[in-house]
């Protein structure tokens, strides 16, 4: 009960707001597109998305303290971002603060609900429909071809939200959108986030930490390097996640 009134407030501020940018976003995003306008379509959703983002962060009353901005390569860079996931937040926090506006992996069903798919399509995720290995197969080009393209795509390379703060094990094949691509590799930690929503308890304030890491390059990598550099890339993520729970610990003392 005193979960569902935490969130009452931040659900009235919120779902409004998100259901007006199909009107100041996603409508004029797609008219935009439909006569060429790309670049001015991908400036809009970039502001949008952003503001959105953040809206969000402010309705729940959760801050994210972010480091490692320097780490970011530059918007139409081809690059894939790698993240830890424990928590929905985390998908807001990389969106509002992560300084590029990606598109996301994510779960088929996502589509049948009208407001975020609108949202989706807008930012280009690339759909997934776990069930299908053809399907798998024909998203995972579809979001090499993106990347090339200059659109980053997120991947949470455990393939499920971690509830007890541990880093799970890489998903077999969560890093072929990088390699066949030839992308970089940004790997993002985070901390926090199931706080702010999952296990939310009152209206306070939250804080996640969010930290970008040095990018990795894969053009260099090859087929049959590329189970090592999984375990690589994975060893390189569990250490900066560590790191930023050290200095989580180290703030609180």
């Amino acid at each position: 009960m005193r979960k569902a009134l935490s969130l009452i407030i931040p659900v009235i501020v919120i779902i409004p707001f998100f259901i007006l940018t199909i009107f100041y976003m996603v409508i004029p995003g797609f008219l935009l597109r439909l006569v060429g306008a790309r670049r001015t379509a991908e400036k809009l959703y970039r502001r949008c998305g952003t503001g959105i983002a953040r809206w969000i962060l402010f309705g729940l009353n959760v801050k994210v303290e972010v480091s490692g901005r320097e780490n970011m390569p530059p918007q139409g860079t081809p690059m894939c971002i790698i993240a830890n996931h424990q928590s929905l937040m985390d998908v807001v926090a990389i969106v509002a603060h992560c300084g590029v506006t990606p598109g996301f992996i994510a779960k088929k069903e996502l589509m049948y609900i009208p407001v975020i798919a609108s949202y989706m399509r807008a930012l280009q995720c690339v759909m997934l429909d776990r069930k299908s290995p053809k399907s798998a197969i024909a998203s995972i080009s579809q979001g090499v071809d993106k990347i090339k393209q200059g659109v980053p795509i997120v991947v949470f390379p455990e393939g499920t939200r971690s509830r007890n703060g541990q880093l799970g094990s890489f998903k077999a094949g969560s890093l072929k959108l990088a390699t066949r691509a030839k992308a970089l590799i940004v790997p993002i930690v985070l901390s926090g986030g199931r706080k702010g929503f999952e296990e939310r308890k009152s209206s306070r304030r939250t804080v996640m930490q969010m930290h970008i890491c040095e990018p990795i390059p894969t053009h260099e990598m090859q087929k049959n390097e590329e189970h090592t550099f999984t375990d690589q890339v994975y060893e390189r993520l569990a250490g900066d996640y560590e790191a930023l729970l050290q200095r989580k610990e180290l703030g609180r003392s």
